[in-house]
């Protein structure tokens, strides 16, 4: 499977879309490839299309600010991620050197001095930690980084410093930071991204804290529930509340009917809402982006 090639905007689902944005976004999709091999390929026109509408599904959390640039890679297979650790490292390997790839190309062809957000939810949030940590010890380019909303892929406390030069959010509008949390029902004990015994930052999109005060759903401006093509399903203002599990890390969403909001990835236990960590608080979400890039750009 040939390396891609992105000078050519075929390997591009966005390329610079959206003019005359003071932010750019590098926008990474999760995992769609369900097929037989261990990585997609950019060629297989049936899962470019689920990676397209994968991405059209987080677009509106930031559009309305920044300027677009999302790659096609060749992400890893579902069924790696519950395969051996010398299968996992080798087809992550591969997505990730499309992605750093991509990245090296929007720095060296589009960035220019741009500030910009790294954005990602399951593995496109993996994708975007590889980026951290190859990239942003470089502090001319950590300058210019206004934030990470990496959902769905778990920040472990012992990686701050030692591993991600980037610190966890501690609010609302601090920046240079990285956003991130893992849904789950009160009832879970633990999934394959939060084991117990092993604590993750978090933060809570509606309090925007990072304790367990919880959050009441009067404060959920609205989740956006998705079709799978990107469309949308529902607009439910006020769908829930939120608090951090004190011992691991994962956001706690009470009262969300876990038979209606299956887990549909098949490693993940009832009550496992990692599909729907951005589209419970949406609105939140969006309107975050819009803080945290006005925060950044007042301090230029």
């Amino acid at each position: 499977m040939p390396e891609t090639d992105y000078s050519d905007p075929a390997n591009w689902i966005y390329l610079s879309e959206g003019k005359d944005k003071d932010v750019d976004v590098f926008l990474i999709s999760p995992t769609v490839y369900t097929g037989e091999d261990d990585n997609m390929s950019v060629d297989d026109t049936k899962f470019v299309q689920s990676m397209k509408d994968a991405v059209r599904m987080q677009l509106g959390l930031y559009e309305d600010r920044c300027r677009v640039f999302s790659p096609l890679y060749r992400q890893s297979a579902l069924k790696v991620f519950t395969s051996d650790n010398e299968t996992r490292r080798r087809c992550i390997t591969v997505a990730y050197s499309d992605i750093s790839a991509a990245f090296r190309y929007y720095l060296d062809n589009y960035n220019d001095g741009r500030p910009f957000i790294l954005a990602g939810f399951s593995q496109g949030a993996h994708m975007c930690y590889r980026i951290i940590e190859e990239y942003l010890k470089d502090d001319r380019l950590r300058s210019q980084f206004v934030a990470a909303y990496v959902f769905g892929w778990p920040y472990y406390v012992e990686y701050e410093g030692a591993r991600y030069p980037v610190p966890p959010a501690k609010g609302e509008t601090d920046t240079g930071v990285i956003i991130t949390f893992d849904c789950e029902a009160p009832e879970v004990e633990e999934t394959i991204f939060h084991p117990v015994g092993r604590r993750s930052h978090s933060i809570n999109p509606l309090n925007w804290r990072t304790d367990s005060v919880p959050a009441d759903a009067s404060l959920n401006k609205g989740a956006r529930i998705m079709r799978s093509n990107g469309e949308v399903k529902a607009e439910i203002p006020n769908f829930c509340g939120c608090y951090i599990d004190p011992e691991r890390g994962a956001l706690k969403v009470p009262g969300v009917d876990a038979e209606k909001y299956k887990p549909i990835v098949p490693f993940l236990p009832k009550g496992g809402f990692h599909l729907y960590d951005y589209e419970f608080f949406y609105h939140n979400l969006k309107e975050n982006v819009s803080k945290r890039i006005d925060s950044y750009l007042s301090k230029r």
